[in-house]
């Protein structure tokens, strides 16, 4: 955090997740007063699920922590666990489910490209 430029956390909508999310934003904000600047940061929520009650209530509950929340969701799918098994990503699996899943990345992805410093 002393040394970066910009800090993406990512953050699954759990409970234990939600406190890590805390911690590592309160890294940010010290890192920031020391130096009096950077880095930049950002949360991002990752393997959630839609509709879920609970993905609403972590982005709700994220959005109180003055860093700024992506509007890029990684939602959970198999086909991204399974891209380790196959030594594959996301752009290079078939089928509906991965071409969805790429398409977030690439989204978080060019959100995040548009925060940085």
């Amino acid at each position: 955090m002393f040394r970066c430029d910009f800090a993406l956390i990512p953050c699954q909508p759990t409970g234990v997740d939600l406190r890590s999310a805390a911690d590592a934003i309160k890294l940010v904000k010290q890192a920031q007063s020391v130096r009096q600047g950077p880095p930049a940061a950002a949360v991002f929520l990752a393997r959630a699920v839609k509709g879920t009650r609970l993905k609403d209530e972590a982005i709700a509950l994220l959005s109180k922590s003055n860093v700024p929340i992506c509007t890029a969701v990684i939602h959970q799918r198999q086909v991204v666990a399974d891209t380790f098994g196959q030594g594959a990503t996301a752009w290079g699996m078939p089928g509906k489910p991965a071409t969805e899943a790429a398409g977030e990345f690439e989204t978080l992805f060019n959100e995040v490209l548009g925060m940085l410093p």
